[in-house]
């Protein structure tokens, strides 16, 4: 289950348009793992994973992180460089109208060589 959030460097802080020094905090985003799913999936910090969901993908380095619960996994969606949304639903909470992006049924996947966009972006 890949949840999505911020981080303190980056909250509320425009760093999506690399206009703040924020991002000389928290450079890019990654995907926190907990050591045991790491191991289970053969990762470690630094290696690039394949995000998957039904919604679509994105690569992300790994860190990994005695905070993050076993079979979750946790990102931040602060870079145009990850374009971490598109792995999440576009369907909205009916009351209120807030798109469904915090948690999403993913899958992970190694990445050696990740192709990329027409804007040399990873996907």
């Amino acid at each position: 289950m890949l949840i999505t959030g911020r981080s303190l460097y980056q909250f509320n802080a425009g760093t999506m348009t690399n206009r703040t020094r924020n991002r000389e905090l928290r450079a890019a985003d990654v995907l926190d793992i907990s050591p045991e799913d790491a191991i289970d999936a053969g990762v470690g910090d630094g290696d690039r994973v394949r995000v998957v969901s039904r919604h679509g993908s994105a690569v992300l380095p790994v860190q990994t992180s005695a905070t993050v619960t076993r079979r979750q996994l946790f990102a931040t969606f602060h870079t145009a460089d990850a374009f971490l949304n598109r792995v999440t639903s576009s369907e909205r909470d009916r009351a209120t109208l807030t798109p469904e992006y915090k948690v999403t049924a993913v899958r992970i996947e190694r990445v050696t060589d990740a192709p990329t966009d027409r804007e040399g972006r990873a996907t």
